[in-house]
């Protein structure tokens, strides 16, 4: 799934036209990322509780699908946060935090706390054609609306997603 991820936001970034803003990442913590409610917050109260984003990416004229990257303040460089905002309906379709090595979010422990320990089911990808096995791990609520992605071999969170 990670690999499926990264895949998508590699075409997003190359596919996409990028509009970047001057704004520069302020520093953003997973539970103030939280606060965003996945179609009830809207564009404009997501730019008051963290500000506007690093860069815009549309995905296509069509679309009325924007992408918006928050960088991680500490690494510019480095993707902490995207959010898929609906340009027409103005409210935020859903988010997806990264978490990077030696974070406290890297531990699955520390995550659950934080997001108030949800009741999360485990999945785990089949290992289908290829010649690696899978190295994500899937952690779920019931409703599929929040997942948290376990890198099995470092037994570390590599992201989170809510929508």
């Amino acid at each position: 799934m990670k690999y499926l991820i990264l895949l998508i936001s590699f075409a997003l970034t190359t596919a996409c036209t990028s509009i970047t803003t001057s704004t520069g990442s302020k520093p953003i913590t997973l539970l103030l990322a939280r606060q965003i409610v996945p179609q009830k917050t809207s564009s404009a109260e997501m730019k008051q509780l963290i500000g506007a984003p690093d860069s815009v990416l549309q995905t296509s004229e069509f679309d009325p699908t924007e992408i918006w990257v928050y960088l991680k303040s500490t690494e510019p460089a480095t993707r902490r946060m995207y959010a898929f905002v609906n340009k027409k309906s103005g409210l935020v379709e859903s988010v997806t935090w990264n978490v990077f090595d030696r974070e406290p979010e890297s531990s699955l422990d520390f995550v659950k706390k934080e997001l108030g320990n949800p009741e999360l089911t485990r999945t785990e990808p089949k290992w289908d054609k290829g010649d690696s096995a899978p190295d994500e791990v899937y952690f779920k609520t019931t409703d599929q609306r929040l997942t948290i992605v376990l890198r099995r071999t470092l037994n570390e969170v590599d992201m989170v997603q809510w929508r």
